[in-house]
């Protein structure tokens, strides 16, 4: 929905610890068949060379073309829950085995 304006009205905020979860990757997880997940590779931001991936699960099993759909807020959600990380890349994927 569009107002007169032709701005879209601000959607309520969500919090990153109600339905998803943050995980460094390369841990022992078992991903769920068609269990897509935020990808984020971000660095420090006082050390630019210190980079890490992460991953965020999403609430529900999630496809592919709703992980890139809600990418966007999960991004901003982890962006402030991870002061000091800048993203560097970001994609939609299955969990590591």
């Amino acid at each position: 929905m569009i107002d007169a304006r032709g701005r879209r009205p601000a959607l309520p905020a969500r919090s990153l610890a109600a339905g998803s979860q943050l995980r460094r990757m390369g841990g022992a997880h078992k991903g769920i068949a068609g269990m897509y997940e935020l990808l984020i590779i971000a660095c420090l931001a006082g050390q630019p060379a210190k980079c890490e991936e992460f991953n965020v699960q999403f609430e529900e099993p999630t496809g592919m073309r709703m992980c890139m759909h809600h990418a966007q807020f999960r991004l901003l959600e982890w962006v402030s829950a991870m002061p000091g990380w800048d993203v560097k890349k970001w994609t939609c994927g299955l969990p590591k085995t």
